[in-house]
């Protein structure tokens, strides 16, 4: 049930557990305030007086938890109980790897943290980073815990999905995920109401939704995540419709669980833009996260205010990464023919009497060579080495693919058709040409592919 948050109804909600905790375990005693049952409280055990801090009150209620001094119960034992054994994906945020085997994954003590992606460090309790993540101020993308969950497990199923999307028949409300004709909502916390909207006001919010996407064919999955908690939104994910539509017998959850703390949006989209920029577009890179261009450009502001990028908001207004606007023909090529290397492709093909972009098309992949030679970027990448391949072993559009040509009736060859068109002064699709209609030239010479 959900509470407005006021003192007086904290205060009900206090001395409600107070009675329950007095019947469940009159050993131990409330020391703090007690605000609800997903934050810390303090309490004191009546026995030997020491004080403790807890980060899941209801386990002093239904899980027969108790003091860890005198309790045998809650003892720490290295190699069973201790922090490094039962979350060994967490250590990497220790900022002292030593702490994990001095705590459990439920102690309330604070320790020295460090966030993987950027290495902002603030102090949190092992009992918080378990259940709550470690939500870097300095590095957040902005996506809630559940919709991380969900986006990261799409990313790993390789499906084909749409993010925060707005219909024309949504009445201006976004969707959380579009897959095929299914709609999946996280329902986090808001869902049960918030500072400025109660939990009926979010519940008529949700059925609209509802109703018109089902109205216009679509059918809506409904995820619980009011705690931000791995299994806890495992479980739910299993157990709902998502199970028959995705073969979960054979996935990874522990990959999922350690791509969710050690990596985030602003990591992916950091990465995505230092590899492609001046070879795709931000559209492009948005579409290839599944996210918006807006929030693409949000997350690589983040990423450059930390030095995971050199993005300018400024120069992206002006088209400057725009892979259409000559940004191949910035960056330093190679003949590998010759060996020599240029400031860009312009100069490349000015010196080689080319035409406007013919060397920037064989360096992003789009063919293989130009008049027979070839040509990369001093830091190609693999995704472009591999369209070169494919070229290579394909049948099609065999100008890219350079093949020989042969004169039949002097034996002579070129190395591309392009070749033999110059040899005999003509322009370069003159020879392709007479062999794709089978004619002669005006001097009786046949060519044909070998």
């Amino acid at each position: 049930m959900w509470y407005p948050r006021t003192e007086k109804n904290r205060q009900v909600r206090e001395i409600k557990f107070k009675k329950q905790l007095f019947y469940a375990n009159p050993k131990l005693e409330l020391v703090g305030d007690y605000i609800n049952s997903t934050t810390n409280v303090e309490f004191k055990c009546l026995t030997c007086g020491t004080e403790h801090q807890l980060g899941n009150p209801r386990s002093l209620i239904y899980l027969d938890a108790g003091c860890a001094k005198c309790d045998g119960k809650r003892k720490l034992l290295v190699g069973y109980n201790d922090f490094a054994t039962t979350h060994p994906h967490f250590i990497c945020m220790f900022k002292n790897k030593d702490d994990t085997k001095i705590t459990t994954s439920g102690a309330g003590t604070k320790f020295d943290m460090v966030c993987p992606i950027c290495g902002y460090e603030k102090k949190i309790s092992p009992n918080h980073l378990v259940r709550r993540g470690f939500s870097c101020s300095k590095c957040g993308d902005g996506y809630s815990y559940p919709n991380r969950f969900m986006l990261n497990l799409l990313y790993q199923l390789k499906v084909k999905f749409d993010s925060e999307k707005q219909f024309n028949w949504s009445n201006r409300r976004r969707y959380d995920f579009i897959y095929e004709k299914y709609i999946i909502e996280m329902d986090g916390g808001y869902h049960k109401g918030s500072k400025t909207l109660t939990g009926e006001e979010a519940k008529r919010i949700d059925n609209l939704k509802d109703k018109l996407a089902i109205e216009n064919g679509y059918e809506v999955i409904r995820i619980e995540c009011f705690t931000s908690e791995f299994n806890y939104i495992k479980n739910n994910v299993l157990n709902s419709k998502l199970a028959n539509i995705f073969n979960f017998d054979e996935f990874d959850w522990i990959k999922l669980e350690k791509e969710l703390i050690t990596s985030n949006l602003v990591k992916i989209a950091s990465e995505l833009f230092n590899k492609y920029k001046g070879i795709k577009n931000l559209s492009e890179i948005s579409d290839m996260m599944n996210i918006r261009t807006y929030k693409l450009c949000s997350l690589l502001k983040t990423s450059s205010r930390i030095g995971l990028t050199d993005y300018d908001a400024k120069l992206s207004t002006c088209g400057q990464y725009t892979a259409n606007k000559n940004m191949t023909n910035l960056r330093k090529c190679i003949c590998l023919e010759t060996g020599k290397i240029y400031n860009s492709c312009k100069e490349a093909e000015d010196e080689f009497g080319f035409k406007k972009d013919a060397i920037a098309r064989v360096c992003r992949g789009e063919r293989l060579t130009v008049c027979g030679k070839q040509f990369d970027f001093i830091n190609t990448t693999e995704e472009i080495q591999n369209k070169k391949k494919k070229m290579e072993h394909s049948k099609s559009k065999p100008s890219h693919s350079a093949k020989k040509i042969m004169c039949i009736e002097s034996g002579e060859i070129y190395n591309s058709a392009t070749e033999a068109s110059k040899f005999f002064g003509m322009h370069d699709g003159y020879i392709s040409n007479l062999i794709i209609k089978n004619r002669k030239t005006k001097e009786g010479y046949t060519f044909k592919y070998i």
